[in-house]
């Protein structure tokens, strides 16, 4: 050490004793140099996509941050609805006691922030009634009066002091702003395609910027993906790698999602209107009203007439309660088929191919569908977090499940591995028609308003002709589920506004298929904790109990 320090002095001692001149020399050289290194350090980093006019804008990232449009404050203007200001009142005669099995009616006046009444429908609201003894709760049913009223209806399920909660969800400013602006728009989505071959033994690989386009756009120097059964005109453009003698657009390999530049896009998309989505306009209860009530009569949970879990069921003011950690539908009769008998097994899955298919909530469906039935879910090493295939030899059954292309998550997936809902519906060609269908499209909120409206078209053609083909397959759609966000960009993209729309886009354009539509909006909303992307382990169960009430209702 001290001949390591000895040899530095001489060094340092060298370089002070030239002239003054030449010491400058040397620093402006060095300047130089470091700034040459600097600069081919940052040009490595930056993904190339030199021919996407669409893409300029993306390139200039900076050091953003989507901690730091979380954490900003704007101030909302005076007219916006308020839950402050905002207050509820009980409509029935009776007061704060009710009977089971009777319906608990309230009204929401609405006022703004300035504490003036609105005069307009539009805002969103959730409503909840809970207990802790017994462990119940329930959502309200909102009807929007159109002139700043909401009227609510309970279905007063159990016995026992509940507690009333009214949740400003979205004002109308927000929804509107949704509708019109977020919705709509297209390239809200950004990935990384890694471009891959096999030079020899070693693997070569290189990054270019993808996104979709539609409309049937021709670009310079991009690779085009056209997926025209399953998205229409829709289309996956990236950028072409740069040397071209090494790498053509067959050789992209995997996909996975540019955080920093989707919540750019998104940041830039909402600018000036960025307190919509912050935390004082977004799920805020309402205090002015009766906080508690009274439920008289038995505690017993007896079922009420209800038809089997059959598609097209009509509406109801109320979907159901939970009681107890189960869901009591009041829409038709769900068996709590998480105990069922080996009997109910071997008569309804026996011999049948199950296929779970969509996003990542398919996926706990799939893991919850196997505790359902008895047998114990356990990864294994060939499994991959975008497909899971098992079969099960002593019932004769395969459980699939299968996540889409496009998937939005940082990992790089490969594109070969992922197949979209409507090419597996196509293909099935089982002659036994032995499938079970159980379709999940509803998270795909990086879609915008059109593409989403096209994607569910094809779907409803796949799932007409295979129900030609084999009439008896029973297919289940489950719609979306609303919940809290943790992020920025989710709480733009996939907000609560846009997750009502697909479930009454899903509702509307599949009504009359002959497919079952598990609507998964209230059994959330009335979950008695916050909802996030990922389903409570309770949620889960419910939800399969409720697809296998309506796959074996003749074994019921």
């Amino acid at each position: 050490m001290i001949g390591f320090l000895a040899k530095m002095e001489d060094q340092v001692e060298a370089v002070t004793s030239l002239s003054r001149k030449s010491r400058f020399v040397i620093l402006v050289l060095l300047c130089i140099c470091v700034s040459v290194l600097y600069i081919n350090y940052t040009e490595s980093k930056k993904p190339t996509v030199r021919s996407l006019d669409d893409l300029k804008r993306l390139w200039n990232i900076g050091q953003h941050r989507h901690d730091d449009v979380i954490d900003q404050t704007h101030k909302s203007p005076p007219t916006i609805t308020s839950a402050k200001s905002s207050s509820y009142r009980i409509l029935d005669s009776s007061g704060l006691v009710f009977q089971k099995g009777s319906t608990l009616r309230l009204v929401i006046e609405a006022r703004d922030l300035a504490g003036t009444r609105t005069t307009r429908g539009g805002d969103m609201w959730f409503a909840t009634v809970n207990s802790l003894n017994p462990k119940a709760s329930t959502s309200g049913n909102v009807v929007d009066n159109g002139d700043g009223t909401y009227l609510v209806q309970f279905y007063a399920g159990w016995v026992g002091v509940a507690k009333i909660d009214i949740i400003l969800a979205h004002p109308k400013e927000a929804c509107d702003f949704v509708e019109e602006r977020v919705w709509p728009a297209e390239d809200r989505q950004v990935w990384s395609g890694v471009f891959r071959v096999q030079d020899g033994k070693k693997l070569k690989t290189t990054k270019t910027t993808c996104l979709l386009q539609r409309n049937g756009t021709k670009w310079d120097n991009t690779c085009e993906y056209w997926y025209p059964a399953e998205m229409g005109d829709t289309t996956l453009v990236c950028g072409k790698p740069e040397d071209k003698n090494t790498w053509s657009c067959d050789d992209l390999y995997s996909l996975g999602v540019m955080k920093a530049r989707v919540d750019l896009t998104a940041s830039e998309l909402i600018q000036g209107k960025e307190y919509l989505f912050e935390k004082a306009n977004v799920m805020q209860i309402v205090e002015q009203g009766p906080k508690h009530i009274k439920i008289d009569g038995t505690q017993d949970v007896r079922s009420v007439s209800l038809p089997p879990c059959q598609p097209d069921l009509p509406d109801q003011t109320s979907e159901g309660f939970w009681f107890k950690d189960k869901w009591h539908s009041l829409r038709c009769r769900n068996t709590p088929w998480h105990n069922p008998t080996v009997d109910h097994i071997a008569q309804c899955f026996k011999g049948k191919s199950v296929f779970f298919l969509g996003d990542t909530t398919a996926r706990q469906l799939f893991e919850a569908f196997h505790e359902a039935i008895g047998l114990k879910f356990l990864l294994r090493s060939d499994d991959a977090h975008y497909r899971f295939i098992r079969h099960h030899s002593s019932l004769n059954l395969s459980v699939v499940y299968q996540a889409r292309p496009l998937l939005t998550t940082s990992s790089q997936v490969p594109i070969g591995e992922t197949r979209f809902e409507t090419d597996i519906l196509n293909n099935l060609k089982d002659q036994k028609c032995n499938s079970v269908i159980l379709l999940s499209p509803s998270s795909h909120t990086f879609l915008d308003r059109m593409n989403f409206l096209e994607m569910v078209k094809f779907l409803k053609g796949a799932i007409t002709d295979l129900l030609a083909r084999c009439p008896k397959t029973p297919i289940a759609v489950r719609g979306p589920h609303p919940g809290v966000h943790g992020t920025f960009t989710s709480s733009v993209y996939g907000n609560n506004i846009i997750l009502r729309d697909i479930r009454d886009i899903l509702k509307e354009t599949l009504q009359g298929t002959g497919v079952f539509f598990l609507d998964s909006w209230d059994i959330n909303v009335a979950y008695p904790s916050p909802n996030h992307v990922v389903l409570p382990v309770d949620v889960a169960k419910q939800e399969v109990a409720l697809f296998m009430s309506y796959v074996c209702k003749d074994f019921s």
